[in-house]
């Protein structure tokens, strides 16, 4: 359970509060973007952004997941994920509140870290999975004639290595 501290209690209780998504990419240089337009926190310049977080679920069992929509109407997120690619980047999502003078009150609401992209005209759509143990696998790269690799061992080979115990599979895809 999430206990709630004062000074997030008092901007709910404010007149006038909006609702803002914060989300970071860890890019080379982190792309930092705002649904509230360009708002300044923790020593940054988030720029304002269309953006839409859908499905957000994170049960701390490391299977937590999100779609993340931005606007790509000038191309900047596109050209990232076609350059430098999503997966496995960083991604946080924070939930904020700003008041009447635009100072916003943040709370961390999901981290972890991009799995697949489409890049669209004018959206692209993140999926991100929670930072976790579903994250963690191996191998990360798929040992296959396309990498390659042009000698395999059959598939049920087992073998050990730095301790723990590996069994060769087959993916089709």
């Amino acid at each position: 359970m999430k206990t709630l501290d004062s000074g997030f209690l008092a901007e709910l209780a404010a007149t006038v509060t909006r609702p803002v998504a914060l989300v970071e990419i860890g890019f080379s240089v982190p792309l930092r973007l705002s649904s509230g337009g360009d708002v300044s926190w923790n020593g940054y310049v988030w720029t304002g952004t269309q953006i839409r977080v859908d499905g957000l679920a994170a049960d701390g069992s490391g299977r937590g997941q999100a779609s993340i929509r931005l606007g790509n109407h000038d191309n900047l997120v596109g050209a990232y994920l076609l350059n430098e690619r999503i997966a496995d980047k960083p991604m946080k999502v924070y939930a904020a509140w700003l008041d009447a003078g635009g100072t916003p009150h943040v709370t961390p609401a999901f981290f972890g870290a991009g799995d697949s992209a489409q890049v669209g005209a004018t959206e692209v759509v993140i999926e991100v999975v929670e930072s976790g143990t579903a994250q963690l696998h191996a191998p990360r790269l798929m040992i296959s004639a396309a990498n390659g690799f042009n000698h395999l061992r059959p598939a049920g080979t087992k073998f050990s290595w730095n301790g723990v115990d590996y069994t060769l599979e087959r993916r089709t895809s």
